[in-house]
């Protein structure tokens, strides 16, 4: 996945001259939480709300006196997941997206990289979650105990393991309805397997 898959095109900007309070109620009216700030189509900036919100008690200020100068960028090749750290280790909320020019072509948030990995994840149609305990002993594996989930009808996700509890592991199913669920507890029940949730 690239950035380009999930990036918002044709941000909403700023310039540099804009006023602090009139950059401000724009940011209200559209209810986003940064604004790219842009010089004859080339990023210049970025400008958030916090920057904005602070600078209101000074009038007079224009977005060019608080934006942060070169804020990181990517562009719409770059991978999704080089966005998604980058996002993280800067503890940032968004990346503009910029051509090989440096030219603006789109933004990406930590909101698009959530709706990216819900996507790959299968999360969207509303999964099942059951939790399953493997007793210390059991000559079950938790592969096995996948196969029998997936035997009874509904299609496995994603599996975690309790980092606090060990056995314990979350199993996240999609198509999965509550006659599939007794069916699961009852094949599990026979191998000595618990289905808590």
């Amino acid at each position: 996945m690239i950035v380009k898959d999930y990036m918002s095109g044709k941000p909403i900007t700023v310039s540099p001259e804009t006023d602090v309070r009139r950059a401000f109620e724009s940011l209200k009216k559209y209810k986003i939480r940064q604004f790219p700030v842009v010089r004859n189509k080339k990023l210049v900036g970025i400008v958030t709300d916090r920057d904005l919100r602070t600078a209101l008690m000074r009038p007079g200020l224009k977005v060019e006196d608080i934006m942060t100068n070169d804020p990181i960028t990517v562009t719409d090749e770059t991978p999704l997941e080089k966005a998604a750290l980058l996002l993280r280790e800067n503890k940032i909320n968004a990346l503009p997206v910029v051509s090989r020019k440096k030219e603006l072509i789109g933004i990406i948030t930590v909101t698009d990289v959530l709706d990216a990995l819900i996507y790959l994840l299968g999360f969207k149609g509303e999964p099942t979650k059951v939790c399953v305990e493997i007793p210390e002993g059991s000559n079950m594996e938790i592969h096995d105990v996948m196969r029998i989930v997936e035997g009874a009808g509904p299609r496995v996700l994603s599996v975690n393991s309790d980092k606090r509890s060990k056995g314990l592991y979350y199993i996240w199913l999609v198509r999965c309805n509550i006659r599939y669920i007794t069916k699961i507890k009852n094949r599990l029940k026979g191998r000595g397997i618990r289905v808590l949730e």
